[in-house]
Formats: C-alpha cells, structure tokens, sequence
C-alpha cells in the first residue's frame, strides 16, 4: 500500500491529469521491493516516483478524462486548468519550409551514417552535425488520451527540433486557448524534460510524416509498431472518435515483476542514487527494462505548486497572431516550388514557331535586288531640212 505521505504529494503535485492509483501502487511496490528504498523515506520514494512518472508514456501511469477537455480542437476563448501535465508527442518547425528541412534532414542522416564507422574521430567533430533552422515552433501535447495543438506565442528556447525527444514533459499554467490552439510563452510553461523511449523511437518517423503532409505528398506505408498517436490511445481531434472503451482491469494477482524479468539498475551509478533508477514500466502491463538518462541539472524543476496569476490575452490581439502563423504556414510552403533544383523561372513572352515555318523559312530564296542600268549621256545630231 503506498504511503500516505506519498499519495498527498503526488496529488498535490502532479494534480491534472490524475495519477492511476493501480500505477502508483506497482511503481512503489518496485522502488521498495526491487530497489530496496525504505518504505518510509518519503524522500527519496517521492524523487523515485517523479523520476518514474517523468519517464512514462501518460497514457499507462494517467487516468483519462482527468486532464485535458474532450475535443480540445473546439476550445475557443478558455484557459486550460493550472498545472497541467502533458507529453510531447509531435514537433514541428513552421517558419521555415518543409523542403529545407527535409534537406537538413537528409544531411543530418548522412552525417550520422559517417560518424557511426568513425569510432575513433575526435569528440568535437560531432558538433558538426547540421541542425534544422529555428523560426516558430508547433507542437502537438497531449495527456495520454486527448491531444491539443499549441504553438509558440513567445519563444521557448529549450525546445528545438531534431533535440527535444518525444515524451518530454511539461507543465501548462493557465494556458489560454484560441481556435484549439494553445498558446505557449515562458511564463505559462514549466520544462519537466525527460522522454518516453518507447515514443522517441519513431521521432523521424513522426516527423517524416509531418513534412511529407506539410509538402501534399502521399503518406508513406506505415511501419508495424509506427508511433501514431492512436497506438498508444491518444486521440487526433482531425479522426473520428473510436468506441469507448471498457475501463481497464485491475492487475493479476501475480505482481508484474514476476511476469517479467525486473528492471536492472543503470551501470555506473551510486547505489545510493535512486533519481537514476531503472524505468518502471508499470501500466499493469509488463514492459522491456527501459534505462534513460536522468534530467540535465538546468532544465529540471522543483514540482512544486505556484500560485501564479493567470496571464491576460487579448483577443483581437491573439487572432492577428493566429492569422500571422498561417500566413508563415502558407509561405513555408509555396517555398517548396521554388526551393527545388534546377526549377528556373523565366518571365515575359514566349514565341513558339513550329518546324514548318522554319523550313519554309529556309527554301525561301533570297530576293535579288535590280539595279537600273546606267545610261551613259550620247551626243545628239541635228539634222536639217
């Protein structure tokens, strides 16, 4: 049973979406069976789970409809409620177009293909590797089940395309929302960090998508197992909504941990360090043993409640940046025509002459220019009667 302690934390910290009770219980059960933590250091426990529910995919360790609105896409003119806890789960660079970033794309994957044979090359070679361009940011956050598009109302420098992994965490508060679009600025947003492994393995496949639509081209085959929201529960508002489905049931009686080989702890850390403890896969499913770095010094956060006042939008104000954003949508993309090689343009008017009339042009003999002769002046001869 968890700790009383524990449980008011969690809930006093992580309040939307809410924590999966059946979750919560297998992950302390681990942290105290597995990884021999007290079952009353509150502390470390506390830090564990947090460590824990940071590195899990929000659809297993969160119960649904306890975080986001049903059909965020409809929101208009409402602030989300305030410390929100939600997953990256698409990224997508919008000031720039699709076709230069599949460009960066394509040499960031041959740089990498060089580098992965070059063992020994020098460390700061690695910085060579070419990163896309930064301009405005579109994501796509979702709370395990529903998903709303956010945008960046003021630049969120930690965030860069290519760097931050599927999964990252953040907190919203008092988002405001215009059209089913939130708007992000660093006053409303907390970075939690982390990923989800299991998301991240198809970032390029996300991405690939994401550009390959932004370009009108065909979707290409989905893979087995590709990282569509939808195989992990989380709804697109743009797809019909599937039948409810029947809440999920409560575990066997045989502990997880039994079902499946437990979890080993990361090489190379203290044993006392329990921040960097292996990745509970929780969910009342059994998972592969998951080991993730943990959260850089600089972008992990105390999760500790603020009261913040929430941040006044103008209206007028936010449906002039909103038409801003798809006009930079619709330029990106007529970028794509014109950034293509060997597409030159010419300007003014074309004169098509056919083969006929240049044959005839050809046989037409050239006219010969008459000259008068010259009439040389004669003597005149009179004659008389």
């Amino acid at each position: 049973m968890v700790l009383r302690e524990v449980q008011q934390w969690v809930n006093r910290c992580y309040p939307k979406p809410s924590v999966d009770p059946e979750w919560l219980e297998q992950c302390y059960n681990y942290l105290v069976d597995e990884l021999h933590i007290g079952p009353n250091d509150t502390s470390a426990l506390t830090q564990s789970i947090e460590s824990q529910l940071l590195q899990s995919d929000l659809h297993d360790s969160m119960l649904a409809h306890t975080g986001l609105p049903d059909n965020p896409a409809a929101l208009h003119g409402v602030d989300l409620p305030p410390f929100l806890l939600l997953q990256v789960v698409s990224i997508m660079e919008i000031g720039h177009s699709a076709f230069s970033l599949l460009n960066t794309r394509q040499a960031w994957q041959e740089n990498l293909a060089g580098l992965a044979g070059a063992e020994d090359e020098a460390d700061d070679e690695i910085g060579d590797t070419p990163r896309y361009p930064r301009g405005m940011l579109s994501l796509e956050l979702s709370d395990g089940y529903n998903i709303i598009k956010a945008i960046e109302f003021r630049r969120l420098d930690v965030l860069r395309l290519g760097q931050t992994p599927l999964g990252y965490k953040i907190v919203l508060k008092n988002v405001p929302v215009r059209r089913g679009v939130a708007m992000l600025q660093p006053a409303n947003v907390e970075m939690r960090g982390y990923s989800n492994e299991e998301l991240d393995a198809h970032r390029d496949t996300v991405l690939t998508r994401g550009l390959r639509e932004r370009m009108g081209l065909p979707a290409e085959g989905r893979e087995e197992g590709a990282a569509d929201a939808t195989a992990n529960g989380q709804q697109r508002q743009d797809e019909p909504a599937p039948q409810p489905q029947a809440p999920r049931q409560s575990a066997p009686a045989a502990p997880v941990r039994q079902r499946a080989p437990p979890p080993t702890a990361p090489r190379g850390g203290p044993a006392g360090d329990h921040s960097i403890s292996s990745y509970f896969p929780g969910g009342g499913r059994p998972g592969p043993s998951v080991q993730l770095p943990s959260l850089p010094a600089q972008t992990r956060l105390q999760a500790q409640p603020r009261t913040d006042d929430s941040i006044d939008f103008d209206d007028d104000m936010d449906d002039n940046f909103l038409r801003e954003v798809e006009m930079v949508e619709r330029q990106a993309t007529s970028q794509i025509g014109t950034s293509r090689p060997g597409a030159a343009q010419t300007h003014g008017d074309v004169i098509a002459i056919s083969d006929s009339e240049e044959e005839d042009k050809e046989n037409i003999p050239v006219p010969v220019r008459k000259r008068r002769r010259r009439e040389e002046p004669t003597e005149v001869i009179e004659l008389s009667e």
